[in-house]
């Protein structure tokens, strides 16, 4: 595996360059610790909280899963067992990480058992459906290889910039037995680089198993061949970094532009009534921020039509209708307060129409009591 001399610790910014013990290469020099969040694994930084190759602590592989916050997180049809993903199809682990099938039994339905299911094909001693399984697509072993690949119809379906080859998928551009078409092999010695057969990697790649490839920018070999960048990360400079817009929050990567506890930064909460929009902290649409909290100003006794305008009188009275203090049904407005014209001698019939002393009002009429 060959290694750019910005980061092998054996070559460090040039051949023969040795950085000494508890140092590691970064950027061509020598230095005693890696970044704040970075562990030395083989004398390279790595960030063990979402590297998958060293997920938690160095050497600590999560197979086929991925690696977050320091723990690996299993694909559909795996299981987390002492920090590694494994098959819930193995005999091993059948179902769940303690429970071994005999010797002459076989895993199905993720339960041990004599015999596979009908339309099951047996590889090994586990039970799998070729036509759809990812890892045995069409035959047994016969993986497709690829991130995003799915199989169908005992045919392996290609992400992007991926091509069925021999019912694998493969990168014809940088794939050595595939080199610009399916079957193309470059010959002894030979990477392929760009489509083309080439004898050695151009200045600044490295060759990975045949393919030349920038281990500087490539999320799917960062630093090193077959050094993985979590979810939501991206290579630079030969490390996994969290991509733009994102944060490294809580030993993970978040999205700042929309995370409720994460707005804009780290450990940035939201109010409870507020959504997370664009980085900043905001009411739902037709609400208003009054003093902190989310109040809908067309219908708020409290905020009718502005924040702070109190509709004054008892619920029962007085209402904020398309922002304006309404009085409720069978009452009216005089003088600031909901009043009923028809009982009230102060406002008897209409707003300040006051009866005599020795009068009530009735039915909105002076009349003697």
């Amino acid at each position: 595996m060959q290694r750019p001399v910005r980061l092998d610790p054996n070559n460090c910014g040039g051949c023969g360059v040795v950085c000494g013990a508890g140092s590691s290469c970064n950027n061509g020099t020598c230095t005693q610790a890696c970044p704040s969040g970075f562990a030395t694994c083989n004398g390279l930084c790595t960030n063990t909280i979402s590297d998958p190759q060293n997920c938690g602590a160095c050497g600590n592989s999560c197979g086929t899963g991925t690696c977050t916050a320091g723990n690996c997180t299993c694909p559909s049809g795996f299981i987390n067992c002492n920090g590694r993903c494994v098959s819930r199809l193995d005999p091993a682990t059948c179902g769940s990480c303690n429970n071994q099938c005999a010797s002459n039994q076989v895993c199905t339905g993720f339960n041990c058992a004599a015999q596979c299911f009908g339309g099951q094909t047996r590889c090994g001693n586990s039970c799998v459906f070729t036509t759809s399984d990812v890892n045995n697509c069409g035959a047994c072993g016969n993986a497709c290889g690829a991130p995003g690949a799915f199989c169908t119809g005992s045919t392996c379906r290609c992400p992007v910039g991926y091509t069925n080859c021999g019912n694998r998928c493969v990168r014809t551009d940088s794939n050595a037995q595939n080199c610009g078409a399916c079957g193309n092999a470059c010959g002894p010695g030979q990477v392929c680089d760009n489509s083309q057969c080439v004898t050695m990697c151009p200045m600044g790649e490295s060759s990975c198993s045949g393919a030349c490839l920038n281990l500087q920018n490539d999320a799917q070999n960062c630093g090193a061949c077959g050094r993985r960048c979590g979810t939501n990360e991206q290579c630079v400079g030969g490390n996994c970094f969290c991509t733009g817009g994102f944060g490294f929050c809580n030993n993970r990567c978040i999205d700042l532009q929309s995370d409720r506890n994460n707005c804009g930064m780290c450990n940035r909460g939201c109010p409870f009534t507020q959504n997370c929009v664009a980085g900043s902290c905001q009411c739902p649409v037709g609400q208003t921020n009054c003093n902190g909290s989310c109040r809908d100003l067309s219908s708020d006794r409290n905020n009718c039509g502005t924040c702070g305008n109190v509709c004054q009188g008892a619920f029962t009275s007085i209402g904020c209708e398309s922002g304006v203090c309404t009085c409720n049904v069978g009452l009216t407005m005089c003088n600031n307060a909901c009043v009923n014209t028809a009982f009230d001698r102060n406002n008897c019939g209409t707003c300040g129409n006051v009866c005599a002393a020795n009068l009530t009002c009735r039915n909105s009429v002076c009349t003697t009591p």
